[in-house]
Parts: C-alpha cells; structure tokens; sequence
C-alpha cells in the first residue's frame, strides 16, 4: 500500500507505520511523509486539516472551498466567515450529497441583517444524511434549523438560532 499512487492510500500507510512504531527517529521520518502526503492530497486545505484512517477533520472550510474529490473523506468541517462567505460555503456543502459529514460548525464572523437563505438550510438534512453534530456561532445565522439525524447541537450567540429567541 505504501507504493500506491493514490495519496489517501499513502496516507493511511503512514499513520498505520506511525501507529506501529515507537523509535523517534522513524516516528519523525514518517510524520514528515506525513506532511507531504497531506500536502500532495488536500493542497492548501492542508495546512487546516486533520487526517485519520483516510478520512479528513478541517478546522476551516472557507478560505480555500473544499475540492469535489475531497468531500467523500470530510467528516468534520467549521466553515468561519462573514455573512457572505458563511452563506456561499453553506451553499456549496449541501450543492452535493456529503454522506461522511458528521460534525459542522458555522462561525459567523460579523452582524447579519437576514439569516442564511433559508432553501439552503432546508437542504442541509438531505445534504448530510449522517451528520449528528451541529455547533452554530454568532448572530442571527439561521432562522429556522431542522435536521433528521443532528443529535447535539451548539448555540453560541442567543439569536443565532431564530426559534430560540423564545
């Protein structure tokens, strides 16, 4: 696996060699292909990415927009932004199916007058059929949230969810 082209193959060779090793020098070696690997794979997404068994954390979603080839392996994604790039980076998550989407985070950086369209937000339970996770900050983001599958949700912000102002 190790000799594969594939850079998700690769990668998961590494942490597999680095779960089995403890000489430093070799843990060090491996961390550094790690790196490359990551680099080869996510390009600039990697610098705000976690990677584990093949499958991919990103810290931020925004500044780079995330490659339809990379959606598959995302499992966590925190999209932080102003109003206009929280609303165009939501858009772009439920434009396809993200079946490995498990937890979200939407950080809105500044006021808003309106929240997110809500035709968006209704598409986010189809978009994500797997997600269970759902932490919301700042002011005003959503109007109205349903989803089938969240579980726990995080409210930062007391009008950042519309129906919890009472």
């Amino acid at each position: 696996m190790a000799a594969s082209t594939d850079p998700r193959a690769r990668l998961i060779a590494i942490e597999r060699a680095l779960a089995a090793t403890n000489d430093a020098e070799e843990r060090e070696a491996l961390d550094e292909q790690k790196s490359e690997v990551e680099e080869e794979w996510l390009g600039e997404l990697a610098t705000d990415a976690t990677t584990r068994d093949g499958f991919v954390d990103l810290a931020k979603g925004t500044e780079h927009g995330i490659p339809d080839a990379i959606w598959p392996f995302v499992t966590r994604v925190a999209f932080h932004g102003n109003p206009l790039e929280l609303a165009e980076s939501l858009a772009g998550l439920v434009a396809a199916p993200r079946p490995g989407l498990a937890w979200l985070e939407l950080e809105q950086l500044q006021e808003r007058e309106q929240p997110i369209d809500p035709r968006v937000i209704a598409r986010l339970g189809e978009a994500t059929p797997a997600l269970h996770e759902l932490h919301v900050k700042g002011n005003f983001v959503v109007d109205e949230l349903v989803h089938p599958t969240v579980r726990h949700v995080v409210v930062e912000g007391f009008d950042a969810i519309g129906p919890l102002l009472g």
